[in-house]
């Protein structure tokens, strides 16, 4: 599954990239904040994906529930410069998201939606708070997570994952943390851990010459993290582009119901 990404240095740059990519055939899927740089993940992929931006958190509410109401479910949210930023994809019944103050919480709710029949998707941390994104495909494998404070740590629990058959489909950084989002897939998964954009950009073009495509940037502690695939079983859902610069935002969007009550569960 070919992707591709753009940089942008505010939200108009970065809706001219969005667009050029549509004409191109990519659809956008994730979107980051990172370095003062709005960055944009994109993949030729099935179905329909829009997005949603505001400064005004009722602004915003207020457009995440029309587009519930269209048929479509939030399933990615960043804050960058002011704004809240929103990645919406078609059949949102399929869908469920769940935010936690800090890890312990998080798992616990991993683990109900897993009685639950639902497949952790992506984990973000925005606003000091934990977000973890779920769908509810009928064929998907088994579904795991590991964190760890040290990248060293963090990048062995990998190998211990993939002896077990688990592919790394998304990373995040937050509180501290490296976060792990695992699934059994028929594909290859590797990994970067790069100290610079040039070295990453190097190591980018390395791996997608040699048929491996980036699924998943993650920021944290001086650290760019990619996650590539050989290809993706689920691209809406699967990717995330993490920032390591965490916004403080009000405990607003925690609590408005239009989080919850109307677009997630």
């Amino acid at each position: 599954m070919e992707s591709t990404y753009t940089l942008s240095e505010n939200l108009t740059e970065l809706e001219e990239n969005i667009q050029l990519k549509s004409e191109q055939g990519f659809s956008l899927v994730d979107v980051d904040y990172f370095d003062e740089v709005w960055v944009g993940e994109f993949k030729y992929v099935p179905g329909n994906t829009i997005y949603i931006f505001n400064e005004n958190l009722d602004i915003f509410s207020e457009q995440a529930i029309q587009k519930a109401e269209e048929g479509y479910g939030l399933v990615d949210i960043e804050y960058g410069d002011g704004n809240l930023f929103g990645v919406l994809t078609d059949s949102p019944g399929n869908r469920a998201a769940t935010m936690s103050d800090n890890l312990d919480a998080l798992t616990g709710q991993i683990n109900e939606r897993w009685d639950a029949n639902y497949h952790l998707t992506n984990v973000e941390y925005v606003g000091e708070k934990w977000f973890g994104f779920y769908s509810k495909p009928s064929s998907l494998g088994g579904n795991a997570y590991a964190f760890s404070a040290s990248i060293d740590d963090f990048t062995g629990q990998i190998q211990h994952k993939w002896a077990e058959n688990y592919d790394l489909v998304s990373v995040e950084y937050g509180d501290g943390n490296w976060f792990g989002v695992f699934a059994q897939t028929p594909e290859s998964s590797g990994y970067s851990v790069s100290t610079s954009i040039d070295e990453f950009t190097e190591t980018f073009t390395t791996n997608y010459e040699n048929g491996y495509y980036l699924s998943n940037l993650a920021y944290g502690d001086g650290v760019l993290f990619g996650v590539y695939e050989t290809d993706q079983y689920d691209p809406f859902t699967e990717t995330a582009l993490e920032l390591g610069k965490q916004p403080t935002i009000t405990s607003a969007i925690m609590t408005n119901q239009f989080l919850f009550a109307n677009t997630f569960f």
